[in-house]
């Protein structure tokens, strides 16, 4: 016996006849819900058809896209403006750490919203500090703040995605979406850096003047 017809039995069983109405209506309810195999986790999820787990996985190009832009794009061009080996090496350094403390404020992934909100708000931040950092390549303490800023939220948003999909996706489909995801991470990181450069430079000269002389 499925996990719903079992709960839907028992109910059938403990609420009064003069209730019958309220009874089937309430089995109604739960034999819609999908249950996910109980073996596995026991995970609740509602029966709506999910998209494919390539697709799922392919979301956590974010990272990708970060790191590309980071750790490839925003060096070069910072030497582009001839700014000194030693200081790139320095911003860059704490780009990076960033990778590793923000573990520190994993936790305040699973508290009051969601990680699919978590996951989605942190991206679009990690986007918007990509845009300023290249913005400001010509103010290095913004530049600086910007990237550590923007490579702790993409950080963040990957971890709040892989925490989402994997209580959606089916226990079969597991090894897959984690495939697909370091794919995604990957590919982002090799397509930003080859047409982030490329990107930049072609940026209007109007835009960066005015951005540098702020």
């Amino acid at each position: 016996m499925s996990p719903a017809a079992l709960v839907a039995s028992v109910m059938d069983k403990a609420l009064p006849d003069g209730l019958s109405s309220l009874n089937l209506v309430a089995k109604q309810q739960i034999e819609s819900i999908g249950f996910s195999d109980l073996p596995h986790g026991g995970h609740v999820r509602a029966s709506r058809r999910l998209p494919p787990v390539w697709l799922m996985g392919l979301s956590n190009a974010t990272l990708g896209f970060n790191s590309g832009i980071v750790f490839f794009v925003l060096p070069q061009s910072m030497a582009a403006e001839h700014v000194p080996e030693v200081k790139i090496a320095a911003i860059t350094a704490m780009a990076a750490l960033s990778s590793f403390w923000v573990v520190v404020f994993s936790p305040m992934l699973d508290v009051r919203f969601s990680r699919r909100w978590y996951a989605t708000a942190l991206a679009a931040i990690a986007g918007i500090s990509d845009v300023a950092a290249i913005l400001s390549l010509r103010h290095l303490i913004m530049l600086e703040m910007l990237m550590v800023l923007s490579t702790a939220t993409a950080n963040l948003s990957s971890a709040a995605l892989g925490g989402w999909l994997s209580n959606i996706a089916e226990h079969k489909d597991k090894n897959a979406l984690s495939k697909w995801m370091n794919i995604a991470v990957i590919s982002g990181t090799g397509v930003s850096s080859l047409l982030g450069g490329e990107l930049i430079r072609n940026l209007p000269a109007l835009l960066l003047r005015q951005c540098s002389d702020q």
